[in-house]
């Protein structure tokens, strides 16, 4: 059970004297006390502690010495100390169950800290070596041991279902010395964060993600890799994860095309049952010349790209 304290001290400026204080809480309102010797200028801090950690202070230095039958009032703004290590423990919702789930799995994509490299900080969230576990129901950390520094956190999430993304978002976290960031705090606009600190991907957002304009293969833009969400400056890795896109993820209202850079290689079969997840489907050649090609695994069957349709 956390125990939350408060202590206020000073040192005078230049060091060389100290002093302690007491305060004392009433409605909510913590009021700190100090007496201190005249002649000196002070610095004055109070700390906030849980189980004896400190956790949030603030400091206040005068502009002159303490002159005698003065008294001096100060609003304190205590903020989170930013070294150390703290933890994190949050919750993603899913609409829906089973096959009606709009996710089934979620992993970090990306992490950005100031003051760490990118691979550095990835590591924490992601791979054998992290200390953070990221599932479908929120982060956990690994253990009752494990940590993360403190400081703010950018990670990007990838929200997929049967291996399509459906949904991803950036978000900051910030994780404090000695607590454990346990709520989410919406940053506005279109947001899986709701105004009471739960984190909700919905259909309505499963939707509004969904891309129409689907690019397929490495180019001048951007390189193919598995995992990519199919963007030019992410590519898939191939028609069959876009198709699989349009299957899992698609929309019986929209008009979807999949721009082919280079040359794909396999067999792409387009069925019945596609026909309530798109109102038709194009495929083009990104470039516009003979070198988007679709390469069948039979001898001499191919076809150079322009435009094709499916309606």
């Amino acid at each position: 059970m956390e125990t939350l304290s408060y202590e206020v001290t000073a040192v005078s400026v230049p060091a060389g004297q100290t002093a302690s204080g007491s305060c004392t809480t009433t409605d909510g309102v913590t009021t700190a006390s100090i007496s201190l010797a005249t002649g000196y200028k002070w610095a004055v801090t109070v700390t906030m502690k849980s189980n004896g950690s400190e956790i949030m202070k603030d400091t206040y230095t005068m502009d002159a010495a303490l002159t005698a039958n003065s008294v001096l009032n100060h609003d304190f703004y205590l903020q989170p100390l930013t070294d150390g290590n703290g933890k994190v423990l949050l919750s993603f919702s899913c609409e829906g169950t089973g096959d009606a789930a709009v996710f089934t799995d979620v992993t970090v994509a990306s992490v950005h800290k100031e003051g760490m490299t990118d691979a550095a900080t990835l590591a924490l969230w992601s791979g054998e070596s992290s200390v953070v576990t990221v599932s479908k129901t929120g982060i956990t950390m690994k253990t009752d041991d494990s940590s993360l520094p403190a400081g703010v956190y950018d990670v990007t999430f990838l929200f997929k279902k049967s291996g399509t993304l459906v949904y991803f978002t950036t978000q900051t976290i910030n994780v404090f010395k000695n607590l454990t960031t346990n709520k989410w705090v919406p940053n506005g606009g279109t947001s899986p964060i709701n105004s009471d600190g739960t984190f909700e991907v919905n259909s309505t957002l499963v939707k509004l993600f969904a891309q129409s304009q689907l690019f397929v293969g490495t180019s001048d833009y951007g390189i193919a890799a598995e995992g990519n969400p199919g963007t030019p400056y992410e590519p898939f890795d191939s028609l069959t994860t876009a198709l699989n896109y349009i299957k899992n993820a698609g929309d019986s209202t929209k008009d979807y095309t999949i721009y082919i850079s280079r040359t794909q290689y396999g067999n792409f079969e387009i069925g019945s049952d596609f026909d309530s997840k798109m109102k038709s489907l194009t495929l083009c050649g990104l470039t516009g010349n003979t070198t988007d090609i679709l390469d069948g695994d039979a001898d001499n069957v191919h076809l150079v790209l322009s435009v094709a349709s499916v309606d």
